[in-house]
């Protein structure tokens, strides 16, 4: 039996749809499709998730196994990891749309913040600096006088 029967024939004595195999391999459901109808084939990382899925080994899935024995091998038991996740498998990072949110929200306050601050910081030095001279009590005495303007003048 070739691969896209063998595929099509444990997935159908299981019991799963195509849909249920896709979503578990994060795969399309197309590409189920493909494999089953010997179009195309699935990739070595794909092909090990079927056979914890399916529950056979990679040789059985594959038809690679051995041939005519007599003796029936040792029943070992078998570990299945758990999937790798489709995150794990790009390289890519899944954020939740909550925490995506609140980081952005965080990100606008702290900007907001920042803005607040330097428009209070140059209007507290534009009231400093509003056109008129500091007169400092020292310089009234060295000879000066203040006008009636506000300013201060040296004689």
């Amino acid at each position: 039996m070739v691969l896209s029967e063998k595929l099509a024939t444990l997935r159908k004595a299981h019991g799963f749809s195509q849909l249920y195999v896709a979503e578990h391999l994060h795969v399309s459901r197309q590409a189920i499709s493909r494999w089953e109808v010997g179009s195309s084939a699935p990739s070595t990382e794909n092909l090990m998730e079927l056979s914890r899925l399916y529950e056979v080994s990679l040789d059985e899935l594959t038809g690679h196994g051995a041939k005519g024995h007599t003796q029936a091998a040792p029943e070992r038991e078998t570990v299945h990891e758990a999937p790798v996740p489709q995150q794990q498998k790009t390289d890519m990072v899944h954020v939740p749309k909550k925490n995506f949110y609140l980081g952005c929200a965080v990100v606008f306050l702290a900007f907001l913040c920042l803005l607040v601050a330097s428009l209070w910081n140059a209007s507290k030095v534009q009231n400093d600096d509003d056109g008129y001279d500091i007169i400092r009590y020292e310089d009234m005495f060295d000879g000066g006088t203040p006008s009636p303007d506000g300013t201060f003048e040296f004689e």
